[in-house]
């Protein structure tokens, strides 16, 4: 352990390899970025499941909003902006090779890239990496994020609903990337290990996210920097239940 106290984070808890990075301000500039980058990659780039995914998901947003799911909606709003953004850093970074990618991006990145994992794989270990990596940043960088007040949490926890209502996007999108059929079962399962994931790595992206808001220096930011990384590259979200042999069995 650190010893960190608890004091006033820092105005914003950017690790240095963020520091450049481009922010959205409005989703309307985030669905437009979602919109190029599939037009410019093919298909055939399995990076381009995750980024359609993505882009679903990202586009119940709005109606959650109008349906007030939300006690913070504008922190919400900020929350998945960045949290966005840090993806987008990541992929055209990858992209470009102009910039560094954190280990976790590089390990999902080049996983999509051998075409050695099913689809369903694919898309679990992008988000394990956005989840495990990006969201305890996203978190930390806003200093409007309250993380002992029950309502913020509350409101975090709910984003997750998105994926529940745009399932039929994401099974529909992962078919597209295998060739043989996903049937109820298999569509079952993908639901049911993506919830479990996500529902995991969610609570503890909130304390990495807490630990990271508490930094006072740089020191002790880059320290707790290098476990997020570690843990999100090597600690979470085994893709055993996709490998070869499974896959067959289950047609993932």
């Amino acid at each position: 352990m650190l010893g960190l106290t608890a004091v006033a984070p820092l105005a914003q808890a950017v690790p240095k390899i963020q520091q450049e990075a481009a922010y959205f301000q409005t989703m309307e500039e985030d669905v437009a970025w979602f919109e190029a980058t599939e037009a410019q990659l093919p298909k055939s780039d399995t990076r381009t499941l995750f980024l359609r995914i993505y882009h679903a998901v990202t586009l119940e947003m709005p109606r959650m909003f109008e349906e007030k799911q939300f006690q913070h909606p504008e922190w919400v709003n900020a929350l998945m902006l960045k949290y966005v953004s840090l993806y987008r850093n990541a992929l055209e970074c990858d992209l470009s090779k102009a910039c560094p990618v954190s280990p976790a991006w590089q390990k999902a990145f080049s996983e999509n890239g051998r075409g050695k994992i099913s689809p369903a794989g694919q898309l679990l270990i992008s988000i394990s990496a956005h989840v495990n990596r990006d969201l305890p940043v996203a978190l930390a960088s806003l200093p409007e994020t309250r993380f002992d007040d029950p309502t913020y949490k509350a409101d975090f926890e709910q984003i997750s609903l998105i994926f529940q209502r745009r399932m039929p996007d994401l099974i529909r999108l992962v078919q597209e990337y295998q060739t043989c059929r996903v049937n109820k079962v298999d569509a079952k399962i993908i639901n049911t290990v993506i919830q479990h994931a996500i529902g995991i790595t969610r609570d503890k992206s909130w304390n990495w996210g807490r630990t990271l808001s508490l930094t006072r220096t740089s020191s002790e930011e880059s320290t707790v920097m290098t476990s997020i990384e570690h843990h999100a590259h090597n600690e979470d979200l085994s893709i055993s239940l996709f490998s070869p042999g499974p896959a067959l069995l289950i047609c993932l």
